[in-house]
């Protein structure tokens, strides 16, 4: 492993720091970065949630696979987060997140493909590498080696060295780069508010936020009500950060936006509440649906009861309202109707009643039947 442990002196060298979670795999991995002289320059954490529920509690709610794109990505985004975090006064461009989940050859006989997905998520890149593994070709020894040759390309890319990727008989191996556009980065950086697409100079003031992971039926039918109602143009706002999700990778980031292309005017925005959203649109209605309207007035994102009625009171300093449509939410069907809405709001929200609107289609449900 001579030219191996050359090339992670290489890695150690340079400017770059890294943040690993890796599950299901990639303990040889880690181990030949950190028993490399200068790891410490470059090794900032690594996490191993081994457990379903590691993993759970680690992402914050329970998973519906433990490997595949979608989740590595979201160990990715989580290591890079807590990497700004510890690492403040760094430059963010030398800061990356590295995921990695596996299902690699055990005691027990595999059913599905033995494969591992390994995701950096960089300061203006999402890279993701994946492999799938001919279960008669493989060994549980020669994938945890092929993965930290593989980890240790991918290390070496990022830090800008020439290496070839490493091959493997029987191997099918598929490499994926999205770099961040540059009014991305603008809005990220907090150096441009918000991006605004489609033929329209004058700011929006109909506003459907949500993630549109997968857009669907049920999204087009509530923009082509909410227009026919308020009669102004809808734009649908995609925000860079979640208050009650992960936030985006790039990778995801750019097949939500291919949705929109030349189709339906959208925002780009890094505002994830609603009180920041009526400091950057005053006067604009807001399209949400009921499981938005609850989370909105739920005390866990304020400091207490106080604190949320205080900063909610910015809706009647920006003149914001809201287009409330109803969502199954259970076995049961909820309408603006059905929630206990502060007096004090109770002009600000219009709701919508089954018989106007039901669509039961999710996009959670369509990402776990084709996105990932």
């Amino acid at each position: 492993m001579f030219v191996e442990n050359l090339l992670i002196k290489k890695i150690h060298s340079s400017p770059f720091q890294f943040n690993f979670v890796f599950t299901g795999g990639g303990s040889l991995a880690l181990s030949h970065l950190i028993s490399t002289p200068g790891a410490s320059k470059t090794v900032v954490e690594a996490f191993i949630p081994y457990s379903e529920e590691s993993m759970d509690d680690y992402l914050g709610k329970k998973q519906e696979a433990y490997c595949n794109k979608k989740v590595t990505l979201d160990l990715a985004m989580k290591a890079r987060w807590k990497l700004l975090y510890l690492k403040k006064n760094r430059p963010p461009s030398y800061q990356v997140g590295i995921g990695l989940t596996a299902s690699l050859s055990s005691l027990q006989e595999k059913k599905g493909d033995i494969r591992f997905h390994l995701v950096a998520c960089g300061h203006s890149f999402t890279k993701i590498l994946t492999v799938v593994f001919e279960k008669k070709h493989t060994t549980r020894n020669s994938e945890e080696v092929f993965i930290s040759l593989c980890l240790q390309f991918l290390l070496a890319k990022i830090c800008g060295f020439e290496v070839n990727m490493p091959i493997q008989d029987g191997a099918k191996i598929e490499i994926n780069e999205t770099v961040a556009k540059e009014e991305w980065k603008l809005i990220l950086e907090g150096r441009k508010d918000f991006f605004q697409q489609g033929q329209h100079a004058d700011p929006p003031k109909v506003i459907f936020p949500g993630s549109f992971n997968s857009l669907h039926s049920g999204h087009i039918e509530m923009k082509k009500i909410a227009e026919a109602r308020l009669g102004k143009t809808l734009f649908f706002e995609i925000s860079l950060a979640n208050a009650d999700k992960s936030s985006l990778s790039f990778y995801e980031l750019e097949r939500v936006i291919e949705q929109f292309e030349k189709k339906h005017p959208y925002l780009l925005t890094n505002v994830p509440t609603f009180v920041e959203k009526a400091k950057l649109f005053p006067d604009a209605t807001f399209v949400i649906g009921f499981d938005t309207l609850v989370r909105m007035f739920e005390p866990r994102f304020y400091k207490n009861e106080q604190d949320m009625f205080s900063k909610l009171e910015i809706f009647h300093e920006k003149n914001i309202n809201f287009l409330v449509f109803g969502r199954k939410l259970g076995d049961s069907f909820r309408c603006l109707e059905d929630f206990d809405l502060p007096q004090k709001f109770g002009h600000r929200f219009t709701g919508l009643t089954e018989k106007e609107f039901r669509e039961d289609v999710s996009s959670t449900e369509l990402r776990r039947k084709c996105f990932f």
